[in-house]
């Protein structure tokens, strides 16, 4: 009996100091700690008298030695997370400014690449630092381009530990996730109870999205260099035409474009309703970015979601109420985290709807194809890059999107308006560009197609009928170009609705 006992209390304290060993000095100490415990317990069972004692004695010291170490490390760890009345580190002055200039320029471009090196990291999350109640007083960052992650380096403002470890960015749902891939606090490595309070705080210090909140940017891909992180994306109150090749081509030929193409009759004419908002018993709801917000024109009623309206009252024989909820600039990232889908999903909830319309993903691509990277030849590896990265992050919010949509829709007919390609101008002297940018916008409406049709809604073929039509449908041909309808452009889109309800 006695023998039994002294063995489970040997293999406790196999348990425990080899876990300690494990989290201060690494797995090869802790298992060779465990084992050698283990085998002072068996040995202890063959001794009598005195050498028994003896042993049990060893056996208790390594016990309590794990326990207090262990305790008062967890301790110290409790307390520096805790506190956050210490100084923080002055950061880079220059470095900062240089960082601010890099946001400033990507909240400026709808599609931006943003390179922010390791020293930008550092400036800006060491200002993050000063400015929110955080445990931590000081860090640094280097960039493993060949693993993909962020060492870092840190001090508590406790002064007291210091800490190392590596995250993970990546891209997700328009935004970013931050990962902690390792951590040490002191002189152990962190045990899974304090993985997601450290992940908690990397993730508020570490807020490079955040940075650019106020332009309504959507993060698309995160990309590692040897030195830096590259945040791809697009920003909603960016310029779309950033291309100093693409802007100068289409100055060249803006004189000639103007009358190139005749633009069709209108088939339906502006909408009854001039505003965003109507009351009724019924309603149509409206989601989506510039287009459903009306940019383009002067009047609310030329828009398609007025034009829309009126079709439906004349075919139902209802009034319907209205209730517009498309933001300019809007990209899927940007619906989904920015409030336009919450607000529109809580109408939905205390309204009878009848009609449900969204159009959403120009954005998520058009100011790709209008960067630099895209403007002279949109088959480069960095365009692709781009393009492919985009599709990829669309497809994956735009799903997410659709299903709480026509969830909250109920029985209400729910359309999804594809999009045109602005740079489908008719024109043999610009045809590479657009016959390539036809491609890439025909792919992301394919991807809204598989989406949609996957959620039960309908699906509008808005960009064959714009096809070839943009120098007179858009304000293609202004100066500056803009990408946006006019009338006539609206119209068209609207026909297109009103044929996919068959």
């Amino acid at each position: 009996m006695r023998a039994a006992l002294l063995t489970l209390f040997g293999l406790a304290a196999a348990v425990v100091s080899g876990v300690v060993a494990w989290l201060f000095a690494g797995p090869v100490a802790g298992v060779a700690l465990a084992l050698a415990t283990v085998g002072l317990a068996v040995w202890a069972t063959r001794l009598d008298g005195w050498g028994r004692r003896g042993a049990v004695a060893g056996l208790s010291a390594i016990l309590l030695a794990s326990v207090g170490l262990m305790a008062w490390q967890v301790s110290a760890v409790a307390e520096a997370l805790g506190d956050t009345s210490g100084p923080v580190d002055p950061g880079d002055p220059a470095r900062l400014a240089s960082a601010n200039v890099k946001l400033e320029e990507a909240s400026a471009s709808a599609g931006f690449r943003l390179e922010l090196d390791e020293e930008d990291l550092t400036a800006l999350v060491q200002e993050a630092l000063a400015e929110t109640d955080t445990p931590l007083g000081a860090i640094t960052f280097d960039v493993d381009g060949q693993q993909g992650v962020i060492r870092f380096e840190g001090r508590f403002r406790s002064g007291d530990l210091t800490m190392a470890g590596a995250v993970r960015i990546t891209a997700e749902l328009g935004g970013v996730a931050v990962e902690l891939v390792e951590a040490e606090i002191g002189a152990i490595a962190v045990p899974g109870a304090l993985t997601d309070a450290l992940e908690d705080i990397f993730a508020g210090i570490a807020d490079f999205e955040g940075a650019l909140a106020e332009s309504g940017a959507s993060v698309q891909s995160v990309e590692y260099t040897d030195t830096s992180l590259v945040l791809v994306g697009t920003s909603r109150t960016g310029t779309v035409l950033t291309s100093q090749a693409l802007l100068g081509n289409l100055r060249e030929r803006a004189a000639s474009l103007t009358g190139a193409v005749t633009p069709p009759p209108e088939q339906l004419g502006p909408g009854r309703l001039d505003g965003t908002e109507a009351e009724g018993t019924s309603y149509y709801v409206a989601l989506g970015d510039s287009l459903a917000a009306n940019v383009g024109v002067d009047r609310a009623r030329d828009g398609y979601v007025s034009r829309f309206h009126a079709e439906i009252e004349r075919r139902d024989g209802v009034i319907y109420g209205l209730r517009n909820f498309g933001i300019p600039g809007e990209t899927s990232g940007s619906l989904y985290w920015g409030g336009q889908l919450d607000e529109a999903i809580e109408f939905m909830g205390s309204h009878d709807v009848a009609y449900v319309t969204i159009d959403i993903g120009a954005n998520d691509l058009l100011g790709h194809l209008g960067s630099a990277d895209c403007g002279e030849d949109l088959t480069s590896a960095a365009c692709r890059d781009r393009i492919e990265d985009a599709l990829a992050s669309y497809e994956e919010t735009l799903a997410l999107i659709l299903e709480e949509v026509t969830t909250a829709a109920g029985d209400a007919t729910v359309v999804f308006l594809q999009t045109y390609n602005p740079f489908s101008l008719g024109l043999a002297s610009f045809v590479e560009f657009e016959r390539v940018s036809n491609e890439a916008v025909e792919e992301l409406n394919g991807v809204a197609a598989r989406a949609a049709r996957a959620q039960g809604a309908l699906v509008a073929n808005g960009f064959t009928p714009m096809q070839g039509t943009t120098t007179a449908t858009t304000h293609m041909t202004d100066s500056p170009p803009d990408i946006h309808p006019r009338a006539i452009g609206f119209d068209i889109l609207a026909v297109a609705l009103v044929e996919a309800l068959g």
